[in-house]
């Protein structure tokens, strides 16, 4: 069985209740910093899109809903973008691209609020039920600044059971001209046998903070099976990005169309009789904190 099948036994099979207390976008901020994990700066939180404090927000900051992944709002240098189309949005600095090509992308205040408003009344996924159970409001967030600045890099983390066997390396640069690699939690690229995305040019060095990066994953994801732990080097220390429990909701040939990666990251992630699977999903680490 490779990842993607292993993706789809869990979100057929994982309790429902518990996989959304960790993909709340607010609830999950709590646990983290016990955890002595950094996160983003929380600046607002309402479920009434009409509230939205836009007098007093930074030029700089981040629009989302909770309850939903890739559904946001990015405000940079006082604008507002669907940040669903970032990579359509920032070059490789971080900056915004020339207004010529970002227009159509552009937000006005009443449309943002629409836009929240809408998020707050729209279930996400038919196939990740467990967002359905969280209740929706909109979070505002303080952008996270880059450690060596430039474009914000996202490092995901393929995590089992707090061991890292692989890290995914993404940027709106990145997704704009379909890059992507993988590597060890040793930093060495891990070559595939066949290729979706191309792989970037140059390859992206380590992080500086690599070590701290790989340690915050090992406790974020002890005592679960898998999860993908998407973490950002910025200014100051690591931060936390989210939980994925189940990347690209299983499709088939993900996270690459390299059969051999994907089965040798399967290999990580042993299924367990269902019985046990409920017991153990409901004991561990992450609930008892929650």
């Amino acid at each position: 069985m490779d990842f993607a099948a292993k993706v789809r036994w869990h979100i057929e099979h994982d309790p429902l209740e518990e996989v959304a207390l960790r993909q709340d976008k607010c609830r999950v901020k709590e646990l983290v910093t016990d955890l002595g994990i950094r996160v983003a700066d929380t600046l607002c939180v309402t479920d009434v899109a009409s509230s939205l404090p836009f007098d007093t927000l930074p030029n700089d900051c981040v629009i989302k809903p909770n309850h939903a992944s890739g559904w946001a709002i990015l405000r940079k240098n006082g604008q507002y973008f669907k940040f669903g189309t970032q990579q359509f949005v920032l070059d490789e600095t971080g900056a915004l691209l020339p207004r010529s090509d970002i227009f159509r992308h552009e937000l006005t205040e009443r449309e943002v609020v629409d836009q929240c408003d809408a998020w707050l009344h729209t279930r996400y996924s038919v196939r990740e039920r467990s967002y359905h159970l969280i209740s929706p409001v909109i979070l505002v967030e303080a952008m996270i600044t880059p450690a060596a600045g430039g474009e914000l890099m996202d490092y995901r983390f393929y995590t089992f059971s707090g061991t890292v066997r692989a890290i995914s390396v993404g940027s709106p640069t990145y997704r704009r001209k379909k890059r992507n690699v993988f590597f060890t939690p040793e930093w060495e690229m891990i070559p595939l046998t066949s290729y979706s995305e191309a792989l970037p040019e140059p390859l992206p060095t380590a992080p500086a903070r690599l070590r701290e990066m790989l340690d915050a994953a090992a406790v974020l994801g002890a005592g679960i099976d898998f999860v993908r732990i998407d973490l950002y080097e910025a200014n100051g220390g690591v931060v936390f990005g989210e939980f994925t429990f189940y990347p690209h909701a299983g499709d088939p040939d993900t996270p690459t169309s390299c059969n051999r990666f994907n089965m040798w990251l399967a290999e990580g992630w042993p299924l367990r009789p269902l019985e046990i699977h409920a017991q153990h999903i409901s004991s561990h680490p992450l609930r008892r904190a929650m």
